[in-house]
């Protein structure tokens, strides 16, 4: 869905009902600071209604398991304590952290189980389902939030987004990611390709038949005599 302050604050306030941690991710380092900055803001909206609630119900120790933690961290590639912020997080001394990609391998933390991810129209599908990966790995509950713009998006994006909600196993994401990217290049300098046009079996039976063609002119060549 687009952009959304009331949702945030609604996945934050379930995630930190239940004792949980939030991974907030964005596209760019740049986003980090402000991202942050807002996330804390919604923080302390949501410890101002709980505290709300506890007076009201007579509760007076209600919020304090929500109070205790009120941090948010900063986390992108290239900070030189980066290995120890996320280990803060990990050890639950935060609540967010929020970060561009950097997470999204290698990170297993159990009591993570919300995941933001703001202008997820900027992500790659094989990226995506990484750091989808890193909410639900046991059996608690986990939620996932992908954050897109307004209006039409162009046919591979719209093409990517939509294989990340049909599909689930890394083969097939890699897979539908190369059909809708290309291969590129084998030889060359090329990232990306027209796989698509052909489909992604056709293009592997004339990938081989190239190869193959490749290799007898290969071979004649080293049969031929020189005098």
């Amino acid at each position: 869905g687009t952009f959304s302050k009331s949702r945030i604050l609604d996945a934050i306030t379930r995630e930190r009902t239940r004792g949980g941690q939030i991974f907030y991710v964005v596209p760019r380092k740049s986003d980090v600071p402000v991202r942050a900055e807002m996330i804390r803001a919604l923080l302390e909206e949501d410890d101002e209604r709980q505290i709300s609630i506890a007076i009201s119900d007579k509760v007076n120790n209600a919020p304090l398991h929500n109070l205790r933690r009120r941090k948010v961290i900063e986390a992108w590639g290239g900070q030189d304590d980066l290995e120890q912020r996320v280990l803060q997080f990990s050890r639950g001394e935060a609540e967010v952290l929020v970060s561009t990609s950097v997470i999204e391998n290698g990170l297993d933390l159990p009591n993570a189980n919300t995941l933001i991810v703001e202008s997820a129209h900027l992500f790659g599908l094989a990226q995506l389902h990484q750091i989808r990966g890193r909410v639900g790995r046991r059996s608690t509950q986990a939620h996932a939030i992908f954050f897109i713009p307004s209006g039409e998006l162009s046919g591979p994006t719209r093409e990517r987004l939509e294989a990340l909600g049909d599909l689930h196993s890394g083969d097939a994401i890699s897979r539908r990611d190369l059909e809708i990217r290309g291969s590129g290049s084998l030889l060359g300098e090329e990232q990306s390709g027209d796989v698509q046009d052909v489909g992604y079996d056709m293009y592997l039976h004339m990938l081989r038949q190239a190869l193959e063609k490749r290799k007898q002119n290969s071979d004649g060549m080293n049969r031929t005599k020189t005098f």
